[in-house]
């Protein structure tokens, strides 16, 4: 898979590797703020069904 299809989805801190280096990093609306500072895009929270908002924004599904 290239790069350019990746996407990750993250919270913490131990988080933000994995949203640097994948091409679509994606925050929870939960987020740390140096979480959603280096992330590209920032979805609604986990209680608030962030994960599968995003994935339809970018029609994963």
């Amino acid at each position: 898979m290239s790069k350019e299809h990746t996407f990750a989805y993250g919270d913490s801190l131990n988080d933000l590797e994995m949203l640097e280096f994948v091409q679509h990093g994606i925050a929870m609306g939960n987020a740390y703020e140096a979480v959603k500072k280096v992330a590209d895009d920032i979805t609604d929270s986990h209680d608030e069904n962030g994960i599968y908002n995003s994935f339809k924004k970018y029609g994963l599904i």
